[in-house]
């Protein structure tokens, strides 16, 4: 070995594996190599770490069994994690998922003969009134809390619906 190998053995190195690598190319001059190698043995910044630790993964069951019906953008002023954070917990970790309830009336007897008197009627407008059909318009019912609810978190989904009260008034 060389007394420049031995003195330099960093740069030999370096050099040596530039060339099997690059062999087209010239190679970087010593002090290139110098600064790279004190620039990769110098410490870096750390990227912050995120709020999925240990204890928020324990927090979050806690909050949602409390209270399933609390949307995430206040539950994460409650307990003081990101939204993408507490998202990530309650996917990944809880295997947890949102569902939006949907609330359904209950059929009644009743409710197939004014479904054939309809039927009906809107056959024998489409008699007299010309292009009814098209001059129609309908829309489905919707319906929200005055609690300000519409959403559940659960790990399956709400496979059967609470059939609301009709009320006669």
């Amino acid at each position: 070995m060389g007394l420049f190998q031995t003195q330099f053995p960093l740069l030999t190195k370096t050099s040596w594996k530039f060339r099997q690598k690059y062999p087209n190319r010239p190679v970087p001059h010593k002090t290139t190599i110098y600064r790279l190698h004190a620039n990769a043995d110098r410490p870096h910044s750390v990227r912050q770490g995120t709020s999925c630790n240990a204890d928020n993964v324990t927090l979050v069951p806690d909050s949602v069994v409390e209270s399933k019906e609390t949307s995430i953008r206040r539950r994460t002023s409650q307990l003081h994690i990101s939204a993408s954070s507490l998202r990530r917990i309650l996917r990944t970790d809880l295997k947890l998922f949102s569902y939006n309830i949907q609330l359904v009336h209950r059929l009644l007897p009743s409710d197939h003969d004014q479904r054939v008197e309809y039927t009906n009627i809107t056959l024998r407008m489409s008699g007299e009134i010309e292009d009814v059909l098209s001059k129609l318009i309908m829309s489905d019912e919707a319906h929200f809390l005055l609690s300000g609810h519409q959403c559940d978190f659960s790990k399956m989904g709400p496979q059967h619906t609470q059939p609301l009260q009709q009320f006669n008034y």
